[in-house]
């Protein structure tokens, strides 16, 4: 999941902990991946990127979860902000799912050129 905008830490830890129902101590916000541990519910990494969407999430679990545009449209709603998915349906991987808090999702190519040159995710205006 890739956002436009993101809160301090202590903010996304505790936002995670509500949208994925578990405690705030089950939730852990780490830089790199070699730093999750199973100790915990939900492990989120965060990585830096650029363009109009500059925070990549990228969570572990330790349990399913049934329906993944719900989490990440309450994601949206609690930052206020809008997300690009993957979508699963295309086997390209550049057009994407743009989410926003009003649970409107549609499908946005992404500027090639851009995420070659800068690894920045840009929407294509079309």
């Amino acid at each position: 999941m890739i956002l436009s905008l993101l809160p301090p830490k202590t903010g996304l830890s505790r936002t995670l902990a509500e949208v994925f129902d578990v405690a705030y101590e089950q939730v852990d916000v780490v830089d790199l991946v070699k730093d999750i541990s199973v100790e915990y519910s939900v492990n989120c990494i965060v990585s830096k990127v650029s363009g109009t969407f500059p925070w990549l999430l990228s969570f572990y679990l330790d349990f399913e979860v049934n329906d993944d545009l719900s989490i990440v449209v309450r994601l949206c709603a609690a930052f206020s902000c809008e997300a690009l998915i993957s979508n699963d349906e295309n086997l390209d991987p550049y057009p994407m799912v743009l989410v926003n808090q009003s649970m409107e999702a549609r499908i946005v190519n992404i500027d090639l050129e851009r995420l070659e040159e800068d690894e920045a995710y840009v929407v294509c205006v079309m």
